[in-house]
């Protein structure tokens, strides 16, 4: 092959002898103790911009296959990574070069080391190409040249063909390259079907494997380019030669892949059935066919090839589903809209693999989906069959083995299946009908008990219904009342664990029927009563108990619970395993027992507030002046028991939170200057969380845990929590300006809700904005400072949009807000979806503001304040989020920048227009980008937008342009 131009420096021969011995160190048979330094100093060769000639005179050398292996994988990745170290005039060379080198390759048959070579070679010749945009209309001409060279070529052109589609889909050229290339390819498709048919011909008996494969892969490959006609294909003996792969008994595993692939490709191309109706049909036909291989597949249990077909299955329903939702609008189109699709998906959910019914998932789901939108009962109805069938399935596939002894382990497979099939059964239950689902299940249960089944049939008909039993109407008194009764008198001490698991989570399931039917609501609690106090069951009989309580917080009340609720708590605490489940278990039992206070007269609220929460203040206090050296010492003794926990704050912490969460907020308007009954308590546990957050202001985690603390305290007080805004403020701010832990600034969000429309507060307020903003600023503005601290970002853009709802007018005077706007300019573009959406969120409230103010004709300083802002500001912002939209962000979060672009648009449209021109001018015009034209067009119809919708679409095709 003929060598690069002289640019990059050329290696001397002692360089490239070095380079060649490195190379046999890590690859060769030499190996040896000095492997991971050649590693470390190739890959640091790889960066150097001597690896281009250096790589090229190793594949003019050919020393031995390795090194040629290993200059053409360096070539292939420094092309694709590095193209730009290159001057213009020296890539003609290197295409050249490559090429010339490709065709000194012998692949007469197939040798493993010279395949990947080949391959790499082919690879940089197709990213070369797809990457230089002034190169047109070469791929024909490539192929040609290949074509016409002495010896059989046909490894190397097949391996040529399909990298070309392959590659192009994986390179950020931009859509305009993209199309050039795909239109490229497509024209040629006639002759490469005509070359693919005639080499599988030319295999005849002596079937060359390798060749066949490399035939499919590359039909495969030409299936991705969505400018392929296919008619041809649909009815050529090529398409027949992968069917007939798939139907053989005696295929390989590796070719039946390939093959695999390839049919699932095609059946990707059809999804648009319109423009590929033969091929549709063709497909239709062929797959229909494998029913015969599938089950011979269930007889031999070739995993790999029931594999393959559950893909192509899948693939199947997911490009006909329009036709199976929607029926077929002629003739032509009842194949496509038979159920056989859905049979097919019948038979994986029958095999008793549950890896293949796990490939079904998301095709039922879509399913659902689909129908959800189909307003006519009748019509949902005729997939009834095949649902309850797939139902009947889930239940035989989620069952555990009857020999299980104990739970299960909570990251193992059956588990994590069980946890998937439980959305599945959710997505499709309302197919069918709730009630009729709980009563199927209820008579498989049944049905399972007769004939003399073990405990698994009952829990795995209890975990489905389970899934679906708080969408069934509260009337429904056929079969639950029998499932309630068999529950409460199942033996807590002999039923298995995982049985007693499934109920509770059942009957917690079941608090929105037990609310209609309260005659069954003691018996439940006595019930969980008894299983929370098995560490076992402890935190799923306490989350059972807590959803009930929520529900049924009225009737328990009145049965006076709140006593029993209360005694749960020191059974709980002696308990000598499973610390963190029975720590759980009494969250949720405190949490219910303060649902039930909060339905008690006023009168008696304070006292059982106080008998619930006292116990904490004092064992707070004391967990935080005992030492942490007896509190590691005891800990050591005492194991698992909940004991061993005693002394760690964190678990007081957390219970302030369990109690004031489910306080409902004092109302000054409901009740006056009266004081909360609860103001006692909670100043009470303001000291010691105080004193917590003073000791433990280096350590995030309990920060954390203490603003969250907070944070339900100050809620459920409302403005009688005024007292301790003041040093909570200043504890705070201290805080922050020493260690900017970001759960600081959420907190002062809240206080900005609870307190910014007090009139008196407001200035207190906007200088503690003031200083943690100045100080996160600090953290941001350094290098990589918004992509390394996205949760500051997102703390600090939610407080400031607590101002902009609560306090606009001051907030909009204040400078900080012009500060915070700049910041948000800067921070559109950053890929973290919590952190850009808190930036857009506040953003866009402040453009809100503006146009509310407009339309309400209401104006004060904080108006003009702001419209000077976004009038000054409003062509970075445009370009920002033209920029982020189109070329920095995350598809999903291209929405949020086209609500930026709408708004600026509705608040001016002059200014809209002048901005988004400024901002069109700031986008890359080097490839990939979009033409001038495509600019001009996108400028025009921008500003004729009205709909936030129609500018979403928009953004959203010029965004292709560069990536």
């Amino acid at each position: 092959g003929s060598s690069l131009l002289s640019f990059p420096p050329t290696m001397s021969d002692e360089e490239t002898n070095a380079l060649h011995m490195a190379i046999m160190t890590l690859y060769g048979p030499m190996g040896g103790p000095n492997s991971a330094a050649a590693s470390q100093w190739l890959a640091d060769f790889q960066t150097t911009m001597g690896a281009w000639t250096a790589c090229d005179r190793l594949l003019r050398e050919k020393r031995d296959a390795v090194s040629v292996c290993f200059a053409a994988q360096t070539l292939r990745q420094k092309i694709l990574k590095s193209l730009k170290e290159l001057p213009a005039e020296s890539l003609m060379s290197l295409r050249e070069s490559l090429t010339g080198h490709l065709a000194s390759l012998q692949m007469k048959s197939f040798d493993p080391l010279n395949d990947v070579t080949a391959t790499q070679l082919c690879l940089a010749i197709a990213d070369l190409y797809i990457q230089v945009h002034e190169w047109k209309n070469w791929v024909a001409e490539l192929l040609n040249t290949f074509n016409s060279m002495d010896g059989d070529r046909t490894r190397m052109l097949l391996v040529l063909l399909r990298v070309f589609p392959e590659e192009i889909d994986s390179i950020r050229v931009g859509e305009n390259r993209r199309k050039e290339v795909r239109e490229e390819i497509a024209v040629s498709a006639h002759s490469v079907l005509m070359f693919l048919s005639f080499v599988l011909e030319q295999q005849g008996g002596a079937a060359d494997e390798d060749m066949i494969k490399k035939v499919v892969s590359c039909l495969a490959a030409y299936l991705t380019n969505p400018m392929l006609v296919t008619d041809e294909l649909a009815g050529s003996s090529l398409l027949a030669s992968v069917f007939h792969i798939l139907y053989a008994k005696e295929a390989s595993t590796q070719l039946h892949g390939v093959a695999t692939e390839c049919i699932v490709n095609a059946l990707f191309r059809v999804e648009n059935a319109d423009k590929h109706k033969a091929l549709a049909h063709a497909l239709h036909r062929g797959v229909m066919g494998l029913r015969g291989p599938f089950k011979a597949a269930v007889d031999e249990e070739d995993m790999d090839k029931l594999s393959n077909f559950g893909r192509i299955f899948v693939e199947m329903a997911e490009s006909f589903l329009e036709f199976i939702i929607n029926g077929a609008t002629n003739k032509d189109e009842e194949d496509l809209a038979s159920f056989e699709s859905l049979d097919l998906l019948l038979m994986m959910a029958e095999h008793h693999d549950y890896a293949l019914v796990e490939m079904t998932f998301h095709i039922w789901y879509r399913i659902s989906e689909a129908l959800f939108q189909i307003d006519n009962d009748d019509h949902v109805a005729r997939y009834a069959d095949h649902v309850t069938r797939y139902l009947k399935f889930l239940f035989k596939h989620v069952r555990y083995e009857a020999d299980m002894v104990g739970l299960p382990s909570s990251g193992s497979e059956l588990t994590d299946f069980r946890l998937k099939a439980a959305e599945s059964v959710k997505d499709v239950v309302y197919i069918v009908g709730t009630d009729k689902c709980v009563v199927m299940m209820f008579n498989l249960m049944v049905e399972s008990a007769a004939a003399g089944a073990s405990w698994e049939d009952t829990e795995a008909a209890l975990f489905i219904i389970s899934q679906f039993l708080s969408n069934l109407l509260p009337e429904e008194d056929s079969v639950v009342p029998d499932i309630v009764n068999a529950i409460c008198n199942l033996p807590p001490s002999s039923s298995h664990p995982a049985l007693l698991q499934t109920c509770a989570e059942l009957l917690g399931a079941a608090a929105d029927w037990l609310q209609k039917h309260p005659q069954y609501q003691v018996a439940v609690m006595q019930w969980l009563f008894q299983l929370v106090l098995n560490p076992v069951f402890s935190a799923a009989a306490g989350e059972a108990i807590q959803q009930l309580c929520s529900k049924c917080a009225g009737h328990l009340c009145q049965q006076g619970l709140i006593p029993q609720l209360r005694s749960l708590i020191p059974l709980l605490e002696a308990t000598t395993s499973n610390s963190k489940g029975v720590e759980n278990a009494i969250t949720f039992v405190i949490r219910s027992a303060t649902q039930l206070v909060m339905l008690l007269p006023e009168s008696e609220q304070s006292r059982h507030m106080n008998e619930l929460g006292m116990d904490i203040v004092v064992n707070f206090t004391a967990a935080l002046s005992s030492t942490g050296a007896n509190n590691k010492e005891n800990s050591e003794n005492r194991g698992d028991a909940w004991r061993s926990m005693a002394n760690d704050p964190m678990v007081w912490i957390d219970r302030v939170s369990s109690v004031f969460r489910e306080v409902i907020p004092w109302n000054p308007q409901e009740h006056g200057a009266r004081p909360a009954p609860w103001l006692e308590l909670a100043l009470g546990l303001w000291t010691p969380l105080s004193q917590a957050f003073k000791m433990y202001e280096d350590n995030l985690r309990m920060v954390e845990h203490i603003c969250r603390a907070i944070r339900f305290l100050i809620r459920s007080l409302g403005v009688q929590s005024q007292g301790i805004v003041q040093p909570l403020v200043e504890q705070m701010v201290g805080v922050y300006q020493k260690h900017t832990h970001s759960c600081v600034l959420y907190l002062s969000s809240i206080l900005v809700d609870e307190y910014g429309v007090v009139e008196s507060l407001r200035p207190g307020l906007i200088a503690m904005l003031e200083t943690l903003a100045t100080t996160a600023f600090v953290t941001l503005n350094q290098p990589n400072g918004l992509r390394d601290n996205p949760d500051t970002v997102d703390d600090l853009f939610r407080l400031a949009s607590r101002f902009v709802l609560r306090s606009p007018s001051q907030f909009f005077q204040a400078p900080i807000s012009s500060a915070l706007l700049d910041c948000a300019i800067v921070g559109l573009s950053l890929d973290h979806v919590e952190a850009n959406r808190s930036i857009t969120r506040f953003v866009c409230s402040s453009m809100d503001q503006l146009v509310g103010a407009r339309r309400a004709n209401y104006r004060d300083a904080g108006v003009e304040a702001l419209e000077k802002m976004i009038t000054q500001k409003a062509s970075k912002l445009l370009s920002s989020a033209l920029r982020a939209g189109c070329i920095e962000l995350s598809s999903h979060l291209r929405r949020d920048q086209a609500d930026i672009l709408m708004l600026t648009a509705t608040i001016d449209r002059q200014l809209f227009s002048s901005s988004l021109h400024h901002a069109l001018t700031q986008l890359p015009s080097v490839p990939p980008c979009a033409t001038p034209e495509q600019l001009q067009n996108f400028f025009t119809t921008l500003n004729g937008i009205t709909e936030t919708r129609e500018m979403y679409v928009q953004m959203r095709d010029l965004a292709r342009l560069y990536a």
